[in-house]
C-alpha cells in the first residue's frame, strides 16, 4: 500500500491577509483547493492512505477532507491521531528537506520530506522506503558530545557541528556507532 504524508500545519504568513481565514492548503487554484488537487493526483498515481499533520486552522482542514473517502483513499491527521500540533515548520536547503515539528511534551516529533532527489533523505527513502529515520537528542553542547563520541571511538557523519533548523546547532553520528541508528545531536 503507497501512504503518503503531506505536511500542512502551516499558517501561509505570505499569502496574508488571506490565510487569516482559510489555511494555505485550502487557498483554491482555479476552482479546486489546493489541497484537493494533491490528493486527487496522489490518488491518481496509486496512493491509498494519506497522513495529513494539521496545525493552523487543522479544523477547517479536517472538516473539508474527512476520512478521505469522497477521494477514494483513506486520510488520517496527525493532531487527530497523536493528539500533536504542528509547532515548527521549516525548509532546510541545505539537506534538501522540508520539515514539520510536532510539540509533543517537552520533545518533538520531527517530520521530513524532502525537497530534492539528491537529499540523504530522498536517498534514504528510495533504498529503505518510510519509516524511523533517526533519533534526535537534545545536548548542551553539541561540540562537546561530537566530541565525547569520536574520543570513545564513535563514527560521525559531521566532523563539526553545524547550523541546523529553528537555530539550532547539529551534528550527526553514524548508525554504526548506534546499533544502526542514525543519531543526531541537538544544541538549542
Amino acid at each position: 500500500m503507497k501512504r503518503a504524508v503531506i505536511l500542512a500545519g502551516g499558517e501561509g504568513t505570505r499569502l496574508r491577509p488571506y490565510t487569516t481565514v482559510l489555511p494555505k492548503p485550502l487557498m483554491p487554484i482555479g476552482d479546486r483547493p489546493v489541497l484537493d488537487i494533491v490528493i486527487r493526483q496522489l490518488r491518481r498515481d496509486g496512493f491509498e492512505r494519506i497522513t495529513i499533520a494539521t496545525g493552523y486552522l487543522a479544523e477547517l482542514i479536517e472538516t473539508f477532507f474527512r476520512d478521505g473517502e469522497n477521494y477514494g483513499v483513506a486520510i488520517d491527521y496527525y493532531r487527530e491521531t497523536f493528539g500533536a500540533i504542528v509547532d515548527h515548520r521549516e525548509v532546510v536547503e541545505s539537506d534538501g528537506v522540508e520539515e514539520a515539528l510536532l510539540k509533543v511534551a517537552e520533545s518533538y516529533i520531527q517530520l521530513l520530506t524532502p525537497t530534492r532527489d539528491d537529499s540523504p533523505v530522498a536517498k534514504y527513502l528510495e533504498k529503505k522506503g518510510e519509516g524511523l529515520h533517526h533519533v534526535g537528542y537534545r545536548v548542551r553542547d553539541c561540540a562537546e558530545a561530537l566530541q565525547a563520541v569520536k574520543d570513545q571511538g564513535g563514527q560521525v557523519i559531521d566532523e563539526q557541528p553545524r547550523p541546523g533548523s529553528r537555530g539550532t546547532t547539529v551534528a550527526f553520528v553514524h548508525p554504526k556507532a548506534a546499533f544502526g541508528t542514525l543519531i543526531e545531536l541537538v544544541q538549542e
